[in-house]
């Protein structure tokens, strides 16, 4: 009978170093994470909800590119190490180790051809996050203006003609570049990042399976493997290989 081999699931943080030196020594095959969004102008000519998704994502990785940029310099000083993210430091350092090293995760095309819905619920929260948080902000001026009136004293009976005045005064004053300029940034990233957090939310059971998938048919084969993969991966991973019966073991 085939030895069956173990997981080792790594929870990382994408903008500091893995310390994974150790389960490199235990382990034969390192699973990688990496979504492909190649595809992204073709599948967004195909159908135009799944740009806000990409958009978001896109706008994540140059955050984060940034943040590892600004550290570099430290890493450099203090490690004598060239940083440039968490998983293309484990991809090398598994190399250097002589492992089998593989990216395990779903393209944003597989994820539209398994579910669509990830894509919809991010447009629709993308689109009311930009309609809707100016509207918001319109509301509450109105709201702070017509409560200041009355405190100073101006009747209760006025107040429906007191805001006929509010609305358009306080839609002009917003049209005015020191106070647009920053709504509409303030929209635009509050839109950006709620759509990410959907998105990755909803996409992440279709790219972590890929992972579990592979995992299995590497322990099958009685590969020891190590999944460096984000944190809040974890749990997921881990489930779906309990229920599996695949021997894993969750490190830090």
């Amino acid at each position: 009978m085939a030895r069956s081999g173990k997981c080792y699931i790594y929870g990382s943080y994408h903008i500091t170093i893995p310390h994974i030196e150790r389960l490199l020594e235990k382990v034969d095959v390192v699973l990688l994470e990496g979504i492909d969004i190649s595809s992204y102008k073709s599948l967004t000519k195909k159908d135009p909800i799944v740009f806000p998704a990409f958009l978001s994502l896109k706008f994540s990785f140059l955050l984060m590119d940034a943040l590892i940029r600004f550290q570099r310099p430290l890493y450099k000083l203090a490690l004598d190490i060239d940083f440039k993210g968490d998983m293309p430091y484990a991809f090398e350092l598994a190399k250097k180790y002589g492992k089998i090293v593989e990216i395990a995760d779903a393209s944003i095309l597989e994820i539209y051809e398994k579910k669509r819905e990830a894509f919809a619920k991010s447009f629709k929260r993308f689109v009311l996050t930009l309609i809707g948080l100016p509207a918001l902000l319109i509301v509450l001026a109105i709201t702070a203006l017509a409560v200041a009136f009355l405190l100073m004293g101006f009747p209760l009976s006025g107040l429906p003609m007191l805001l006929e005045v509010l609305l358009p005064q306080t839609l002009v004053a917003l049209a005015n570049p020191c106070l647009l300029i920053p709504t509409v940034v303030t929209s635009v990233l509050a839109a950006l990042v709620w759509c990410r957090r959907t998105f990755v939310k909803e996409a992440n059971d279709v790219r972590d399976a890929k992972v579990v998938e592979r995992c299995c048919e590497l322990a099958a084969k009685g590969y020891n493997v190590l999944v460096v993969r984000g944190k809040w991966h974890v749990k997921f991973i881990a489930q779906e290989l309990r229920k599996r019966g695949v021997p894993y073991e969750i490190v830090h």
